[in-house]
């Protein structure tokens, strides 16, 4: 797999993604220049952002698959994902990863990833780094 920065050409297709997963796309203003984008054999998996504060959280946001990716490669993608933002995160001196959602399926994903779910109202996710 291959990790790459997602450039305004990606944008269009990570939008077509999150209206296939039913979800209001991002407007650009709202990203960071950190987008990671997975892709396998020039297949596009997965991307995020990595997004940082001025305090000792980074981000780990607008987090979309693939729809027509199968299940493995997205399991296998997002792992990179997350890592890849983790070492970035490492790197960049922050201590803890904030990631916001609701999904079932992606919050027992986090789990695996050793994530702790916080504020339940906001099924907030947390990574000490």
């Amino acid at each position: 797999m291959v990790v790459k920065l997602i450039d305004k050409h990606d944008l269009p297709m990570m939008h077509k993604w999150w209206e296939a997963h039913d979800w209001v796309p991002p407007i650009p203003q709202m990203l960071s220049p950190t987008g990671i984008l997975v892709s396998e054999n020039d297949f596009p998996i997965c991307g995020g952002w990595y997004i940082q504060t001025n305090s000792q959280t980074a981000l780990a946001e607008w987090i979309v698959k693939n729809p027509d990716a199968k299940k493995k490669q997205c399991d296998e993608g997002l792992s990179l994902l997350y890592d890849t933002i983790e070492e970035l995160a490492k790197t960049d001196g922050f201590k803890l990863i904030i990631t916001f959602l609701n999904h079932p399926k992606f919050e027992e994903f986090l789990l695996t990833k050793e994530y702790i779910k916080g504020d339940d109202s906001l099924n907030t996710y947390l990574k000490g780094l």
